[in-house]
């Protein structure tokens, strides 16, 4: 803050004492709160407490399957969502491990998530509430698990010509009708079965609100999704099949999203084959042989046992259908098969799209496949030729989250590869996506005067874990002209934030040089002064006892984190703050400060709304490196 007299009545200010203002004289508490009145608003609530805190501890069971687990966190979102997962705690454990960790969540936040991982940065992840006391990762969902009970041997019912080959046919018989088959040499012929169909819960709320984050991260609604999917790793090195593991787990697929308009009508089909089979084969080899492989009914919406969507668009989970391996070749009716497949074997899918008797002509007709080499000719056909993907074009999307993989088609033209999506689950190999998560940022800005400016600004330290044992703290800059400094047990063994150093010197300036230091844009950035600390393992932001404060030697008082009573002179953020500009009010910068100050359940994630050129933006917070 700077030495001016913002009010009339800053002389009444006691500056010969020196006392903290957590616990000042009546006159000192009725000052601030007079001040912040006058500057900020009359209706804001001074009853209650300024903490933005939850703090909590809870044991974790590091026992989330198919991955080698390196590590266990704590997170503040589902990471293969769009939102911004942020680490709160972390600490290395082995499978089966359980370790207990203290977080400090946002209050905005009723939920955090458990994260297993690998060295790799490979997740699984499990929400629970903030206060729960364990969590463990051995009780997920049937649908993401996909364990299979003891069941009925699969069996092949009966078998007819795919629409590929009946269009060829066709077109052999009369050369002016589906003449995009001329050149194919589609001989294949789908396959009912009878295999495990089980019931399976619904989404939960937070289940819901996941798989909706890990849609709009992959395949988000009413964009054209086509050029990222053609050139992503998984499409690139895949071509859309998945891999079994070989394992005793089942294969199961769960429908959970349809957002094309003709739900009753679709069917869908897997096939499978030993990629060896291809080695060494030109494309046009490997079409062929592709064209001539055995198709499996999976499921059929019109059937009532699998009917999960009744209208459109709807997000559901129901049913979990099983896929059947029925060896190499083309199969006969009443042939018996097993749920394991042969380690490597390939899996493929195709969305059957409308059937009509007069399928030769109607325009959404279609079969549709993840592999691009067999989309040759529905992608010139009817309504699909809208899309103009041309040859060699894949019809879905592969993209994995939390130990599951998910297949999205896309069944006409506007490319979203969405129309339905299943969930793959069991025995596959699982689509992970490599993950680098940012540790949570916690910042403390403080007014140095009971006689606030409150841009919040004076002095400003940004926080972050470690791990476990170990914090980060960043002096970011300092708006104020008095001579101040820092105070805590957490920096009795500090090496550059000495208790002992002028926050100014410890800039590299001048004690009272009257220097505002990174408060405003237009001004010089100075690089921020960091230290790691280590402490105990029961360290909480949100614990009084670990708190720091500053010491104003120029006004003889402590400004310490503002109470319930009290003015807002000092505030921990749960977040990267961006700070307001030197003599720009919070209120001003954020438009949802005041709401929150009034009323503490509202706008309680305010300090993620800046107004732009209000804030000061030029000191980002460093990535933590690995200790």
């Amino acid at each position: 803050m700077k030495k001016v007299v913002i009010l009339s009545f800053a002389a009444l200010a006691i500056v010969g004492c020196k006392h903290d203002l957590d616990d000042v004289l009546v006159s000192d508490k009725d000052l601030g709160v007079e001040n912040a009145k006058a500057v900020l608003g009359e209706n804001l609530d001074f009853t209650s407490d300024w903490g933005m805190l939850k703090s909590s501890s809870v044991t974790i069971t590091a026992d989330a399957e198919g991955i080698d687990i390196a590590k266990v966190q704590i997170l503040t979102a589902n990471p293969f969502t769009t939102e911004k997962a942020f680490v709160l705690n972390e600490v290395a454990a082995k499978k089966g491990e359980k370790v207990t960790l203290n977080y400090d969540a946002p209050n905005f936040l009723d939920s955090v998530y458990a994260a297993c991982l690998d060295a790799q940065g490979h997740y699984r992840v499990k929400d629970f509430k903030i206060g729960q006391e364990t969590v463990s990762f051995n009780n997920q969902a049937v649908a993401q698990t996909a364990r299979r009970a003891a069941v009925a041997t699969p069996t092949v019912l009966t078998g007819k010509d795919s629409w590929n080959a009946t269009r060829l046919a066709a077109y052999k018989a009369d050369n002016k009708v589906s003449t995009q088959w001329k050149d194919s040499k589609w001989n294949d012929k789908l396959y009912d079965i009878s295999a495990t169909i089980e019931d399976v819960a619904d989404f939960t709320a937070v289940e819901r609100k996941d798989f909706t984050g890990y849609m709009e991260a992959s395949v988000p609604e009413k964009s054209d999704n086509r050029k990222r999917i053609m050139l992503s790793d998984i499409y690139v090195n895949s071509a859309n099949y998945m891999s079994a593991t070989g394992t005793q787990q089942s294969i199961t697929v769960t429908p959970l999203s349809v957002g094309g308009n003709y739900w009753p009508d679709y069917k869908l089909y897997y096939y499978y084959f030993d990629p060896a089979q291809t080695a060494g084969m030109s494309k046009e080899e490997r079409i062929e042989f592709l064209e001539s492989l055995p198709k499996y009914k999976l499921m059929d919406q019109r059937d009532a046992n699998a009917k999960a969507f009744t209208g459109w668009p709807q997000m559901k989970r129901c049913k979990t259908f099983t896929l059947a391996y029925f060896g190499e070749g083309e199969p006969t009716e009443g042939m018996q098969g097993t749920y394991e497949f042969p380690k490597g074997t390939y899996i493929g899918f195709m969305l059957q799209h409308l059937e009509n008797q007069n399928y030769g002509t109607h325009i959404y007709n279609g079969e549709f496949y993840g592999d691009s080499l067999l989309n040759n000719e529905v992608n010139k056909f009817g309504d699909a030729a809208k899309a103009k993907m041309g040859t060699d074009a894949t019809r879905a999307a592969i993209f994995g989250a939390n130990g599951s993989n998910y297949i999205g088609f896309e069944d006409k033209n506007d490319n979203d590869f969405n129309d339905v999506i299943f969930q793959v689950a069991g025995g596959v190999e699982i689509v992970d996506p490599h993950l680098e998560l940012d540790k949570n940022v916690y910042t403390y800005s403080f007014e140095d005067r009971v006689q606030g400016d409150y841009d919040l600004n004076d002095v400003v330290v940004k926080a972050q874990r470690v791990d476990k044992t170990h914090v980060k703290f960043s002096l970011e800059a300092c708006g104020a002209e008095d001579e101040l400094f820092l105070k805590g047990d957490i920096f009795k063994n500090a090496e550059k934030l000495l208790t002992t150093k002028e926050i100014h010197e410890i800039f590299g300036g001048n004690a009272g040089s009257n220097q505002f230091i990174n408060t405003k844009e237009s001004w010089t950035h100075i690089a921020p002064v960091q230290e790691i600390f280590e402490v105990s393992e029961n360290f909480s932001f949100g614990n009084p006892n670990f708190e720091f404060y500053i010491y104003n030697n120029t006004t003889k008082r402590n400004v310490k984190l503002a109470r319930a009573g009290q003015d807002p002179h000092g505030i921990l953020i749960p977040w990267d703050f961006q700070y307001p500009q030197e003599q720009i009010v919070v209120k001003n910068a954020y438009k949802k400060f005041n709401n929150w100050g009034s009323k503490r359940v509202d706008e309680t994630d305010w300090y993620k709304y800046p107004e732009a050129g209000k804030i000061y933006t030029k000191s980002v917070f460093e990535r933590v490196d690995e200790k």
